[in-house]
């Protein structure tokens, strides 16, 4: 027995009002879920970058010792990046001589500035001494679209430690200190 034109036309697939309910319903889901999404991506710019800064800073020191030279950090908020490179004639400043050995380009929507680090006669770099310990502590600090601010700072001047910290509220907070995870704006 041959089947139907009927019974063919059911089976071949979706209805018109089948297809529309989930349209709908994938409408809903992504906007209820696009933004979060783009605020999970805003945190991950602004942590990874900062993630980024502090393991330079970290790197920094490990090469000023294992080079007895000194190691230099700087943030150029003009061409917002992050460059590290070994200051062979201890002058400061990167010269041909002296190639950078990290270089690292800011996120679109991440601002960064510099707090500490007020070595003269070049203000606003770390400078890693060939011991491992830096001159002046400060920090490289990061803002994104949504307010959050987190630091890569150099806590200590003896070891050169280095930590992440958030704005929470008016105060800096490691991730977890006091028992409490940061929050994001």
């Amino acid at each position: 027995m041959k089947p139907s034109l009927s019974a063919f036309r059911r089976a071949a697939g979706f209805t018109l009002i089948e297809l529309l309910i989930v349209m709908v319903l994938m409408g809903v889901l992504m906007a209820i879920g696009l933004p979060n999404l783009f605020n999970y991506i805003q945190h991950q710019k602004i942590l990874g970058i900062t993630q980024q800064t502090a393991m330079v800073l970290r790197l920094a020191r490990l090469e000023s010792i294992k080079t007895a030279n000194n190691a230099v950090v700087k943030l150029d908020t003009a061409a917002a990046t992050v460059t590290g490179y070994m200051d062979l004639n201890q002058n400061l400043t990167q010269d041909a001589a002296e190639p950078a050995l990290w270089r690292l380009d800011l996120p679109k929507g991440i601002t960064g500035s510099v707090t500490g680090f007020t070595t003269p006669p070049t203000p606003g770099v770390a400078v890693f001494r060939s011991n491992g310990s830096v001159g002046v502590p400060g920090g490289f600090r990061f803002l994104n679209s949504k307010g959050d601010q987190l630091e890569a700072r150099v806590v200590s001047l003896n070891s050169g430690r280095v930590q992440i910290l958030k704005l929470q509220g008016s105060t800096w907070k490691l991730q977890g200190e006091g028992g409490q995870s940061w929050t994001w704006q």
